[in-house]
């Protein structure tokens, strides 16, 4: 009999290994779920993102190009802002796609701007509860309502 009362210690072990197991699994997942989430990052660092979205939109936009005078029945001479004339400057390319870019940079602009403002808004929010938190511990309701009363 004492080899079946170690069985079942065994097998009650192993179960709770096994429980312990899918919680730690679980536990994982949630984890890389909540490594994977940029807005879990940007909450940490909202001003670390917005300069790496300046940064990345400084590096997308191609340079400006110049045009110069028109030649002899030949379309206008586009040379780099930098001066560099003979340089090839791939402005032979038509910049069929250049507004679609423009576009997608507008939308990316405006979504970081809405979300940084959207921030802001919650830190205010949680700042302004905290306070009245604060405040409402140290005086009664009726010393808060009568001190934010302008007279």
């Amino acid at each position: 009999m004492a080899s079946g009362e170690s069985r079942d210690d065994i097998e009650r072990q192993m179960a709770l290994l096994r429980a312990a197991m899918r919680q730690e699994a679980r536990d994982v997942a949630e984890s890389a779920r909540t490594l994977a989430d940029w807005r879990y990052h940007f909450r940490g660092h909202p001003f670390l993102f917005c300069a790496a979205a300046a940064a990345l939109g400084y590096l997308i936009v191609p340079g400006r190009t110049r045009v110069g005078p028109r030649t002899s029945g030949q379309g206008a001479v586009r040379a780099p802002l930098n001066g560099a004339v003979g340089a090839s400057s791939g402005s032979d390319v038509p910049a069929a796609g250049r507004p679609l870019v423009t576009a997608a940079l507008g939308l990316a602009a405006n979504f970081a701007a809405k979300q940084a403002a959207s921030f802001v808004a919650r830190r205010g929010q949680e700042a302004l509860r905290r306070y009245a938190r604060s405040r409402s511990k140290h005086d009664s309701p009726a010393e808060v309502l009568e001190g934010d009363s302008v007279d």
